[in-house]
């Protein structure tokens, strides 16, 4: 398996600029509830097709979404290094868009944690545990504005009861903004004080 949460900061950036990518199909309905490590694992290979995705140019301006996902939290996500440390986590996130408000923007959560054994390439692989449905595994996401098709947000909670403290970049994706993909804003995903990586993609599939 290849999940490919690799894209590099300058990758992200250029999405404006790239083309390709489809349209990511059918999986498993994270809008339904809490899904098992299983079906996160899948929902990540479907999902993650979206950073090479054509991004939208036009947003939506009277229209509200949700979207369902994933993110990938590790302390090394990228292609060509191993990971500071061999595991990581998965979870489930919803985001809330307003569209049609005059400060558009965006909140969400990410919750239904697991810890997982990340690849090489910083790809999750094997279930570790599953973390407790509590405030010490769940992030709250504030969103700080959108520009054009792009946004800012912060990523803020705990994982086993760990502080974390996220920036996040992120673009909408797809005709009618149906996805969006962000990864931490430099060096300001924080995790207990340290520097980590997180990928997250996640798509309304009723637009």
């Amino acid at each position: 398996m290849s999940i490919r949460f690799v894209i590099t900061g300058a990758a992200l950036l250029a999405l404006t600029a790239c083309g390709g990518g489809g349209d990511g199909g059918t999986g498993v309905d994270l809008g339904a509830g809490p899904a098992g490590f299983d079906g996160l694992i899948a929902e990540t290979e479907r999902l993650t097709s979206y950073f090479s995705s054509t991004p939208t140019s036009t947003l939506p301006t009277n229209d509200t979404a949700t979207y369902n996902g994933v993110i990938v939290i590790g302390q090394d996500l990228t292609a060509d290094a191993t990971p500071v440390s061999a595991t990581g986590y998965i979870g489930q996130v919803a985001i809330a868009v307003d569209f049609g408000a005059s400060d558009a923007n965006l909140s969400g959560t990410a919750n239904n944690f697991f810890s997982t054994n990340l690849k090489t390439n910083g790809d999750p692989d094997t279930r570790i545990a599953d973390l407790p449905e509590n405030s010490d595994n769940e992030l709250a996401f504030v969103g700080s504005g959108i520009t054009g098709n792009n946004f800012v947000f912060t990523a803020d909670g705990a994982l086993e009861g760990v502080t974390v403290d996220g920036d996040m970049v992120g673009a909408f994706a797809l005709s009618s903004a149906r996805a969006l993909i962000a990864r931490e804003n430099g060096t300001d995903f924080l995790v207990g004080g340290d520097s980590w990586d997180a990928r997250l993609a996640a798509d309304d599939r009723s637009r």
